[in-house]
């Protein structure tokens, strides 16, 4: 009996394993780069006959985005599934319209490959195996680095990106550039961030 879609999607889910080859500097832990999903994925997508396509369109004055991700039935596209996610342009500093546009569409689509087949980036970075469906990962809040530099900024701002904080959120609350910041600024961040991950605050709270 010929599987359905659905029923394929979760066979390549259960069959799915990534390595996590990302680096974070700031908080000292791994993730999923989206190169690494697709070279795992695209094999079972083969095999189980799903062809993946992800679009991304721009909302509200361009501040915002839809992207959208459908899995569809190869020998019938006429079959499909659909996962939406909505987000915030990427904000990079330093980095060209096309830059960013390209950090915006990179990010909503690892995001939605991720909810579509269940990665989750909470894993314990510490696990040797460092799989995605290992499954003696568990949550871990991650922990700064005792140096400062660009590296840290930039951890900083990819370990909060997920909760849409930008680079002038922190300037303006701190009063100073990212670069200035110091050792004890890092311990207060790393608070900030266990605050919102454990939703004990909101970003409107800590950065108003």
């Amino acid at each position: 009996m010929e599987l359905t879609l659905m029923q394929r999607i979760l066979k390549i889910t259960n069959e799915l394993k990534v390595k996590k080859n990302g680096k974070n500097t700031f908080s000292k832990y791994d993730y999923f780069k989206l190169e690494d999903i697709t070279d795992a994925l695209n094999p079972l997508l083969e095999k189980y006959s799903v062809l993946l396509h992800y679009t991304l369109e721009q909302k509200e004055a361009g501040e915002s985005f839809r992207g959208t991700l459908t899995l569809f039935d190869a020998g019938n596209p006429e079959v499909k599934l659909q996962y939406i996610l909505d987000g915030n342009k990427a904000d990079v500093k330093g980095a060209s319209g096309i830059q960013m546009s390209g950090a915006t569409i990179t990010y909503g689509k690892r995001q939605s490959i991720m909810n579509a087949f269940n990665l989750s980036e909470d894993d314990d970075p510490d696990n040797d195996s460092n799989d995605s469906k290992n499954p003696k990962n568990t949550p871990k809040v991650p922990t700064a680095p005792k140096t400062t530099g660009t590296d840290a900024v930039t951890g900083i701002l990819d370990t909060f990106k997920p909760f849409k904080v930008t680079q002038e959120d922190f300037e303006r609350k701190y009063g100073k550039s990212m670069s200035e910041f110091t050792e004890t600024d890092f311990a207060e961040i790393r608070t900030l961030y266990s605050d919102l991950k454990k939703q004990k605050k909101t970003k409107e709270e800590i950065f108003a």
